[in-house]
């Protein structure tokens, strides 16, 4: 999960040995909804990122395979809380 204070964009990057070099798989651009926390489930080649967007708060995946972005979750309006991080258990 890289972060670009100049431009404010969001990126999710992955280390590819064979070429030495990090390549984007996924990118944001200055929004109202700022990824978090990341794990990822290297089997199926998916990531999953807790975001807080205002008072609420949502769980995304996002899919290397097809670069499909799901919805996972999104909470009722709680101010003062937050995800402390996300897990992937499998």
């Amino acid at each position: 999960l890289v972060f670009d204070g100049n431009t404010g964009d969001v990126s999710i990057r992955r280390f590819n040995l064979s070429q030495g070099d990090w390549i984007e798989q996924f990118a944001w651009t200055r929004s109202n909804i700022f990824p978090w926390h990341m794990t990822t489930n290297g089997d199926y080649e998916e990531f999953y990122i807790t975001a807080n967007a205002a008072t609420y708060h949502t769980i995304w995946r996002a899919r290397s395979v097809d670069g499909s972005v799901d919805d996972l979750f999104k909470s009722d309006s709680m101010p003062g809380y937050e995800f402390q991080g996300i897990v992937s258990n499998y």
